[in-house]
């Protein structure tokens, strides 16, 4: 029996990691598709077209970008929960891979996170200069 509750929690872990990958499949395609409206932006400009009646890639890359940090935060706890697990049940060379694990998860949630803030910050500041308002001489 306590094998079989073993055996359903690492299936319920491994159903939901499939979700939050499937997740971070989503972002990228998001990511994508921000990519193609800048594309299609330098395009139209590089043509001499306007481009203010184009699709803004801001909202698909701050969708992407907190989908990411979601799945990211996901893979995290599971990286904490493997340190904890190896550091009560493991040897010296599992309790070294679990921090290994922690250390690039917890590295790879920062580096997301800081890209989110950085992606809001740079639109905070296109937002501050409108087109009507005068700027100083």
């Amino acid at each position: 029996m306590a094998d079989e509750t073993l055996y359903d929690s690492a299936l319920e872990t491994v159903n939901t990691s499939i979700m939050f990958l499937v997740l971070l499949v989503l972002g990228i395609l998001l990511s994508l598709k921000s990519v193609l409206l800048q594309r299609e932006s330098l395009c139209t400009a590089r043509e001499g077209g306007n481009t203010d009646c184009l699709e803004a890639p801001f909202p698909f890359q701050r969708a992407s970008g907190a989908i990411a940090i979601g799945a990211l935060g996901y893979f995290f706890t599971l990286a904490l929960r493997g340190q904890s697990d190896a550091c009560r049940t493991g040897s010296r060379e599992s309790i070294r891979l679990s921090q290994v694990n922690l250390w690039a998860s917890l590295f790879v949630l920062a580096a997301a996170i800081l890209r989110f803030w950085a992606l809001n910050a740079a639109q905070q500041g296109e937002d501050e200069v409108l087109p009507d308002e005068e700027l100083p001489a």
